[in-house]
């Protein structure tokens, strides 16, 4: 085997550490800056778990903040242990003590397994309790203590509340029983009063979300205060202290011994290079190739074809599971793959990415290629995994090329296929070469700008159909152009050219004044859609101001659907564009709610109408119980709080019928109506 050059560089400085020893008296301060670094890193340790905890506390005290703050700090404690674990110094010289670092890390990932189970709770909890507040407010203002029922109402609120408040200072579960009995005793109030009967509900609601919740955030809450981490860390340093004591009094004697042991270690060195050398090339969460190996096959200049198979919406798992739950789903989608490869001869199998996998395949004669991603599909969509409990099949998409270089030739019809959404598995060819993406992007260019120039942007409008009734109750207007020949295209396929030019602005300008005229002689309710952008335009949001104010009586049937995914970064901007449309009259919905992170707190603090649940959820209803757990999670969140709910994307029968059995009020889609321009 020819010797690398890491391997000859060691054996290098294996020799000149060797001489380097036997002056070991001279340099025997390098030893204790040594035992410096892992004091000082055992103390990095304590330092992150302290700030850690801070998080965690504040947390529970502030409304609004950012959870993704407590990760990094999770991050931090778990990259303060690594770096001790990896401390070489540490791992040889200190290797007594090295289970007692093991036994913190479990402790700790115990901890945060806990702070993630405070944090869902803690999030539901205080939602609940801030609400109680701001309701307990507005009951001041409207109920009227000279009614007896009223005052017995306002009373049984302040105790309620109290009670929730004592429960959750004093995590005191006797409290529940009260509460239940408390809730019991509201559902019994019944005010002819809109807004009273309104707040009563509320009420109810928030308590139940309370009650529900208090157990799991009263159990998180006392794993955390009796997390076994602090013991842990202060057995770590006196061991590391008791054994770097004995340590120090043998360095001396030591130091001559290893002058003889460094040179019988010098074969184990170059074995651990070797070694090494190998784990450089291993995705260690997998234990399969990673991208650098998959590169040292490629250099090898045989005919080959490469499968890249890509999980669909992973971030959507690690956000709804966890990270580590992610982590295992990575490890399944492994193990499933490696057991297909089995069965083809020469398949090398490499994790090239986070969630990207890649199959090389030496490209014989009569291999049939598309049979292969079809298996790949069908593998997966047969064999569920068990996620938490829950039984889902794994969406992946799947494109294979031949042509090199292998992995952006085979990208590039990924992309292909993430960009159309209508396949899973696609073959690369010469159409789907960059050079076509960029003239198809320059010829939409133009088209866009003939059509913002000669006004062809129109307005369609598809119908949402009430599930009670069977009527239409309202429709949502979709943007259209029209080409020069005739043919009407959706903006859908224009979106991203859009949204990297200037017409975005336009586009929406447009659309909101189109929608209006087009409304204007019809009675109909209408939903016109806005993103981030849009809310945080001024202009834009001016000229939406001057239209509802000129046109008073169709403001009173608007409703603006705000994108949930994205619109909720300027937090205060989305909060004065709802209360400035509501003063026209409008309604709000939270559009392709469960696309991503959902964060519920939006529907709780803002005023929201309206849920629409994301098509990527309602379409796969009738395949996936995972889907349907989701969306029945949405429909008893969203009627608890008093939400409308739209299912977004009802394609057929089965799954209108089962968005129907969920309690949802209205669906759109293709199996209610095609969107039409109206007349």
């Amino acid at each position: 085997m020819k010797l690398s050059l890491k391997i000859i560089v060691a054996l290098i400085a294996g020799f000149i550490a060797m001489l380097a020893l036997v002056y070991f008296e001279f340099f025997s301060e390098s030893y204790f800056s040594k035992r410096q670094h892992i004091s000082e890193q055992i103390n990095a340790i304590e330092i992150a778990e302290k700030a850690l905890d801070y998080q965690v506390l504040s947390s529970g005290f502030f409304l609004f903040l950012n959870q993704d703050d407590i990760i990094v700090k999770i991050d931090a404690v778990e990259q303060a242990i690594d770096t001790l674990q990896n401390n070489k110094h540490f791992i040889y010289e200190h290797a007594k003590i090295l289970p007692i670092l093991s036994t913190y890390r479990r402790a700790f990932e115990k901890k945060t397994a806990a702070i993630y189970d405070f944090q869902t709770a803690n999030s539901a909890i205080k939602n609940a309790t801030m609400a109680l507040i701001a309701l307990k407010k507005e009951a001041i203002l409207i109920f009227d203590t000279s009614k007896t029922v009223e005052r017995l109402f306002l009373e049984s609120f302040t105790v309620m509340a109290s009670s929730v408040l004592l429960a959750k200072n004093s995590l005191d579960a006797d409290m529940i029983g009260y509460l239940e009995q408390g809730i019991k005793t509201l559902l019994h109030h019944h005010f002819t009063d809109v807004t009273k009967e309104k707040i009563n509900l509320s009420l109810i609601a928030n308590l139940t979300v309370f009650k529900d919740f208090f157990p799991q955030y009263k159990e998180s809450v006392e794993q955390l205060d009796n997390a076994p981490t602090k013991e842990a860390i202060a057995l770590l340093r006196e061991s590391f202290l008791k054994d770097d004591l004995t340590e120090l009094n043998f360095v001396k004697y030591f130091s001559y011994f290893l002058i003889v042991l460094y040179i019988s270690s010098l074969g184990l060195i170059i074995y651990f290079l070797i070694r090494s050398e190998k784990e450089v090339r291993t995705d260690k969460l997998s234990g399969l190739g990673n991208r650098k190996a998959y590169e040292a096959r490629i250099r090898m200049a045989i005919p080959s074809a490469l499968f890249l198979v890509d999980i669909n919406k992973f971030k959507n798992y690690n956000d709804f599971y966890g990270i580590t739950s992610g982590d295992k789903i990575l490890k399944m989608a492994a193990h499933q793959l490696k057991q297909l490869c089995q069965s083809w001869d020469n398949a090398l199998l490499y994790r090239l990415g986070g969630n990207e996998f890649g199959i090389v395949i030496e490209h014989k004669k009569g291999i049939d290629f598309e049979a292969i991603g079809l298996n790949l599909l069908k593998a997966f969509h047969d064999k569920p995994i068990v996620i938490n409990g829950i039984e889902t099949s794994l969406s992946i998409t799947v494109a294979v090329s031949t042509s090199v270089p292998l992995l952006e030739t085979a990208d590039i019809a990924l992309k292909s296929i993430k960009k159309d959404r209508v396949k899973d598995f696609v073959m690369y060819h010469e159409g789907l070469n960059l050079f076509q993406v960029i003239q198809d992007n320059i010829t939409k260019t133009h088209e866009l700008h003939y059509a913002f120039k000669n006004d062809r942007l129109i307005p369609h409008f598809q119908p949402i159909v009430s599930l009670i009734s069977g009527e239409i109750e309202k429709y949502e207007a979709l943007a259209r152009l029209v080409m020069q020949d005739g043919e009407i295209r959706s903006i859908v396929d224009y979106l991203g050219v859009v949204k990297e030019s200037k017409y975005y602005p336009t586009l929406t300008r447009m659309m909101v004044q189109k929608s209006f005229e087009a409304m204007k002689d019809l009675p109909h309710k209408f939903s016109i859609n806005l993103s981030s952008d849009d809310i945080t335009d001024y202009e834009t949001v001016a000229m939406i101001e001057t239209i509802l104010a000129h046109n008073p009586q169709i403001a009173q049937r608007v409703i603006f659907e705000i994108l949930e995914s994205e619109a909720m970064n300027d937090y205060q901007k989305v909060v004065d564009f709802i209360q400035m449309v509501k003063g026209y009259g409008c309604q709000i919905a939270i559009d392709d709610f469960g696309s991503g992170y959902s964060n519920f707190l939006h529907i709780l603090s803002l005023d929201i109408d309206i849920i629409k649940i994301d098509g990527s959820l309602i379409r796969h209803l009738d395949t996936s119980l995972h889907a349907v757990l989701i969306v029945e999670t949405i429909v008893g969140f969203a009627k608890k709080a008093g939400k409308k709910i739209v299912a977004e994307f009802v394609y057929n029968e089965a799954i209108h019928d089962i968005v129907k059995e969920l309690g949802i009020e209205c669906a759109q889609g293709y199996y209610t109506g095609k969107p039409e321009a109206l007349s």
